[in-house]
């Protein structure tokens, strides 16, 4: 996070532009095999909470929530950073920052869901973020970290 001038940004409206950036970079940075296209992108942008962080004018990290029909609940849908710009601190700064965005907000952060093929790379972010005090549960496609287990792991 060294350099130009660094912005955390929430994405609010569905702008064409910006969804192809968000679709490209998530391609980048998953080597082909990002998870997302411009319709759930749209679908993010409209029904979750996106968040980019721009360097130099440049979207450079992305996190993307989806929130829990009828509830007041979120769950991390993706994450996101250009390879130039990784290990520089950006995926831990963009979620602690929209975490306590969605606390003022008065929603939960329920689960992370997390690439089988990322694992070690997303538990070790996502413990640092939480304190260690976090579980993932493994599944057959995906893992899942619940906050709700973190909290029955404090004893």
């Amino acid at each position: 996070m060294k350099g130009g001038l660094m912005k955390l940004v929430h994405i609010k409206n569905p702008n064409f532009e910006v969804m192809k950036k968000i679709v490209e970079i998530e391609q980048e940075a998953f080597e082909g095999a990002g998870n997302v296209d411009l319709w759930i992108v749209k679908a993010l942008i409209r029904y979750g909470m996106v968040f980019v962080i721009e360097e130099d004018n440049k979207i450079v990290c992305i996190v993307e929530y989806m929130q829990i029909f009828n509830k007041k609940s979120l769950f991390l849908y993706g994450i996101s950073t250009l390879k130039k710009y990784r290990h520089k601190g950006y995926a831990n700064h963009i979620l602690n920052e929209t975490e306590k965005i969605l606390k003022n907000l008065s929603l939960n952060l329920n689960s992370y869901f997390l690439s089988k093929s990322k694992v070690d790379k997303s538990q070790n972010i996502f413990n640092q973020v939480s304190g260690n005090k976090t579980k993932f549960l493994i599944f057959e496609f995906d893992i899942m970290l619940t906050n709700s287990e973190k909290s029955n792991q404090e004893s």
